[in-house]
């Protein structure tokens, strides 16, 4: 540490600080308060600011809150005349627990957003959301070596609110009901047609195996799950695109609830590269035991860089493969700057 305006080979008013790799240290500067110049500096030791030399605690959480969003208006101009609202609100919480050989991790996610549209002197658009999600995942590992154990887990994922789709042009869409039937119907221009209700569709995940830690680096972890699992996927009459180009009519098949039995396996990773750059990917793959020439592939990306301490650009990518509900791949990918606060 040196003062404004001196350096280290001045050997006055500079501080060196040594700090263990992955440690905390606490350090203590005495300033002159009419110069400015440095007078001492020494490490506090853990029983000089009243804190245990080893940490007893067993519980650990934080609870992180973020927004982001956009207002943008144009009148009169050789541009789209019209105003844009946009917001969205993201809680993300994580409880863990680590004593002995026992570790318990409970992950808690929502995600919600919308998008208003006002063209200039016609009516508004309907709200839209743009995000919508509420996760939870609760894991248990009893580690009887440091890297290795059998694991537990549960796991829900759901949309809070109804899913429309917007037709910017009077639409005719083809329902293909799950009976065998379909329906057509006309949805006019700036109107919405429901797809989904809310609470749909819903994904419960159980399973239970092998959890190898193969990798724990404070710059780079890499994790491996294997097991038995169980795939309650509750879609419960939801509508899936699956368009046939050849034809002017949108055409969404409709998808019943139905449970699997199979096999489970996860990759997660983490890597945190210099500059505040963080990547995290969870890649989740599924083989039922009625279909196992048709495994599913559920892969989540995340990849932040930290501007400042609460402010980060994201990018969200997720890759989805599920061969029972519909045979193509989904991709749903954002860039997102966030103001984040954690409060735990």
């Amino acid at each position: 540490m040196v003062k404004p305006g001196a350096n280290y080979r001045s050997t006055r008013n500079f501080a060196t600080v040594y700090v263990p790799e992955s440690a905390y240290v606490r350090y203590r500067l005495v300033t002159d308060p009419d110069t400015g110049d440095f007078l001492g500096s020494s490490t506090l030791l853990p029983e000089d600011f009243g804190a245990e030399r080893t940490s007893k605690r067993s519980w650990l959480g934080t609870l992180v809150i973020g927004v982001d969003g956009s207002f943008v208006q144009s009148h009169n101009t050789t541009a789209n005349n019209q105003h844009i609202i946009s917001g969205n609100l993201f809680i993300d919480g994580q409880v863990g627990f680590n004593r002995n050989n026992h570790r318990i991790v409970l992950l808690a996610q929502i995600e919600e957003g919308a998008q208003r549209i006002k063209p200039q002197n016609t009516n508004a658009l309907p709200i839209l959301k743009s995000r919508d999600l509420l996760r939870t995942d609760l894991l248990y590992t009893w580690f009887f070596r440091e890297d290795m154990g059998p694991y537990v887990r549960a796991a829900a994922e759901t949309r809070v609110f109804a899913t429309n789709v917007l037709a910017t042009e009077p639409t005719t869409f083809t329902l293909n009901n799950s009976d065998g039937t379909s329906t057509d119907v006309d949805v006019d221009a700036n109107e919405t047609l429901l797809i989904a209700k809310a609470g749909r569709p819903s994904i419960i995940r159980q399973g239970t195996g092998m959890n190898i830690r193969a990798i724990n680096r404070r710059w780079f972890t890499f994790n491996f799950r294997l097991g038995l699992g169980v795939r309650e996927q509750l879609f419960g009459g939801s509508y899936l695109l699956n368009d046939n180009s050849s034809t002017a009519a949108l055409e969404y098949d409709q998808v019943e609830s139905f449970n699997e039995v199979g096999i489970e396996s996860t990759i997660s990773a983490t890597a945190r590269l210099p500059g505040w750059v963080v990547y995290s990917m969870d890649l989740e793959l599924f083989e039922p035991f009625n279909a196992l020439t048709k495994p599913s592939a559920e892969w989540r990306n995340t990849f932040s860089l930290r501007i400042t301490r609460n402010l980060s650009a994201n990018y969200f990518a997720d890759i989805d493969y599920l061969p029972q509900v519909v045979d193509k791949v989904q991709i749903q990918h954002s860039v997102v700057l966030r103001a984040a606060f954690t409060l735990l």
